[in-house]
């Protein structure tokens, strides 16, 4: 199991790499990266929900600004690949 402080590294690096992605100019590989940025952070969305209390899990999304639909969305997103994966 994974702590507060372990995720919240996961999270900054996650989402460093993505703004990181969004400021870059358009490539054909730039929205392939970015679907798999948005999967990785769906996978952390899902470990944090695993792993923390109620109340770490709520520090989290303020810390990051992710509102209900933005962290239902990533995590989705990973749900998805886990799915086509069993398929």
């Amino acid at each position: 199991m994974m702590n507060f402080q372990r995720i919240n590294r996961l999270f900054a690096n996650d989402f460093f790499q993505f703004n990181r992605l969004q400021a870059q100019e358009k490539s054909p590989n730039r929205e392939l990266r970015r679907a798999l940025q948005e999967r990785v952070i769906g996978q952390h969305c899902y470990l944090a929900e695993e792993g923390l209390e109620p109340q770490e899990l709520d520090l989290l999304k303020r810390a990051f600004q992710l509102d209900a639909a933005q962290w239902n969305a990533y995590k989705a997103t990973w749900i998805r690949t886990l799915q086509r994966a069993e398929g």
